[in-house]
């Protein structure tokens, strides 16, 4: 079964927020730009023109556990980039022992998430080329 997501909305502009899952039975998703007509340089490459779509983020600001799904693209050329990041960090086994604010508990969490990532999936896909065959 193929789900149909709405990856783009259009016209363009700031504070442009749609439902990704209008087109299917998922949660809502609410999607937005990050920005627009912006240069970026992705694998190398200046894009005049790009966008960013951000389809969830938590902030980062959950101490164990990390989503973010976002992707590029630029004009005249498509998505040039796509990052889906949902990780977690547990302490190391019997944290729950230690008492709060013990040295050990407070060195795990002073590494950053991304740092100490116990479990999950992250994929980042790039674009390599792109022109007519």
């Amino acid at each position: 079964m193929h789900v149909r997501y709405i990856k783009l909305a259009f016209p363009v502009k700031e504070n442009q927020t749609w439902n990704g899952n209008a087109q299917n039975f998922n949660q809502e998703m609410n999607y937005y730009y990050a920005y627009f007509d912006q240069r970026i340089k992705v694998g190398g490459v200046f894009y005049d023109s790009a966008l960013q779509v951000i389809q969830y983020d938590d902030g980062g600001g959950i101490f164990t556990e990390r989503q973010l799904y976002t992707e590029k693209y630029a004009r005249n050329v498509g998505m040039i980039y796509k990052q889906e990041i949902n990780v977690f960090s547990q302490p190391f086994a019997g944290w729950n022992n230690l008492a709060y604010g013990s040295d050990s508990v407070i060195t795990f969490f002073a590494k950053p998430l991304m740092q100490r990532i116990t479990g999950g999936t992250q994929c980042t896909m790039t674009i390599n080329t792109y022109g007519i065959e």
